[in-house]
């Protein structure tokens, strides 16, 4: 299933009829008219409730929406494309489902107020494909919440085999693992 729309991939389609919802920009198909979120229609809100049938937040889709403050993307989103959040100077909380599989690059750059993440479960994100270091949120974070509780000790289940590429990159606010 789809987990990811690369950078400019319908760049320049003027005959594409989108699906508007609460602000946002979404092209989909006849089973699922919102599975991916193009973009926040406004860069000024400080608010955004993602449709729930959303399966991918596009590249770019919030870069630059300066005055978003918090963002809960819903379980049964896969994907969280090239520079999604970058630049988006207010935003202090970001939750990211278990059903998230890819973060590519520089999603959360420049996110310089993200002060609290909310993970549901470690297994989960140590399974996420991340375009690099940047893809993370952990850079400016000074809270991690994995199922609930903050997170200082992080504590690998016996059930992880493979942590991918970069899943703590960053994490500053880890102090033993």
């Amino acid at each position: 299933s789809l987990t990811s729309v690369a950078n400019h991939v319908f760049s320049g389609c003027n005959k594409l009829t989108y699906t508007n919802y609460n602000n946002g920009k979404y092209l989909g198909n006849d089973k699922n008219a919102y599975a991916v979120l193009m973009e926040a229609v406004s860069k000024d809100v400080a608010q955004f409730q993602i449709h729930p049938d959303t399966k991918v937040l596009a590249a770019h889709a919030f870069k630059r929406c300066g005055n978003l403050t918090e963002i809960t993307i819903p379980k049964g989103v896969t994907g969280i494309g090239l520079h999604t959040f970058s630049y988006c100077g207010k935003l202090k909380s970001v939750t990211i489902p278990d059903t998230v599989t890819r973060i590519d690059s520089y999603a959360f750059y420049e996110c310089v107020s993200l002060t609290d993440a909310y993970i549901p479960k470690v297994e989960a994100w140590c399974n996420i494909r991340f375009g690099d270091y940047n893809a993370t949120p952990f850079k400016y974070l000074k809270n991690c919440y994995i199922d609930g509780k903050i997170v200082t000790h992080l504590v690998i289940p016996g059930s992880v085999k493979k942590i991918n590429d970069d899943a703590f990159s960053e994490a500053k606010y880890l102090t033993e693992i």
